[in-house]
């Protein structure tokens, strides 16, 4: 029987393509992951984007912070080219066209990049987002900004949320966890063990470690029972989920 864990494409299969990209995307559907984990942020003129660093300069040929460039700016940068020239052209994307590609095919895990003072702009929009494709129900919205998810949980009583950390020095976050009526723990690999997914699983919630991309630690994590493995090769957690 295969293990009850699921594969979550980070920003897509990133190992294999550009990051957050069409491309990465497409391929993260076409290799069978069941969930995929994204990064939104704001424009300056409050467009939704899907991109994971502050400033652009690492994954495309321009320069600049995603806040401070418009969404036409951004839309001009080339998104593909550092990873290969196979995917030069790629384009940073808007969350509306993620959604427009994966909704109904796939669930979702949106982390949100941007701080909490650009909520009050973004949760609204990120909500309505997520409704307007039908997929409220089956996305998770995560932040390593706890204090953000209260916000979000604060705007809308459904929606799925949760906690990211990486400290091994943070204790796991019960507390706020139930606070925020958060169902999801979302640890970095090294900092899950045994003991501590079984107390979450007592407490109704699920664990899902990022980001591991070697097969023997997704076989350990596997064997502590997460629900779920954070990865940028997916088909590498695959093979190893279906034997």
């Amino acid at each position: 029987m295969m293990p009850n864990c699921l594969c979550i494409a980070h920003r897509g299969a990133s190992g294999h393509a550009p990051e957050h990209t069409r491309a990465a995307f497409e391929l993260a559907l076409e290799m069978g992951a069941q969930m995929i984990e994204l990064d939104v942020q704001l424009s300056a003129d409050d467009a939704l984007v899907v991109f994971h660093d502050a400033d652009v300069s690492r994954t495309t040929n321009g320069s600049g912070k995603v806040r401070e460039l418009s969404l036409e700016q951004l839309r001009t940068l080339d998104a593909g080219s550092w990873f290969d020239a196979r995917f030069t052209g790629e384009r940073i994307l808007t969350l509306e066209e993620v959604l427009e590609l994966v909704a109904g095919r796939v669930a979702l895990n949106v982390e949100i990049k941007s701080p909490r003072e650009d909520g009050s702009i973004l949760i609204p929009k990120l909500i309505a987002a997520l409704e307007h494709f039908g997929v409220l129900a089956t996305t998770i919205i995560s932040s390593f900004d706890w204090w953000l998810l209260g916000d979000v949980r604060a705007a809308n009583d459904q929606v799925r949320l949760g906690l990211l950390w990486s400290d091994p020095l943070i204790p796991w976050p019960w507390d706020r966890a139930l606070k925020l009526q958060a169902a999801h723990l979302h640890p970095l690999w090294a900092v899950a063990s045994r003991d501590r997914v079984d107390e979450a699983h007592a407490h109704g919630m699920w664990v899902n470690a990022w980001t591991v991309n070697d097969l023997p630690t997704m076989a350990e994590l596997i064997q502590m029972g997460v629900d779920g493995i954070i990865t940028d090769y997916p088909d590498r957690l695959l093979q190893l989920l279906r034997g």
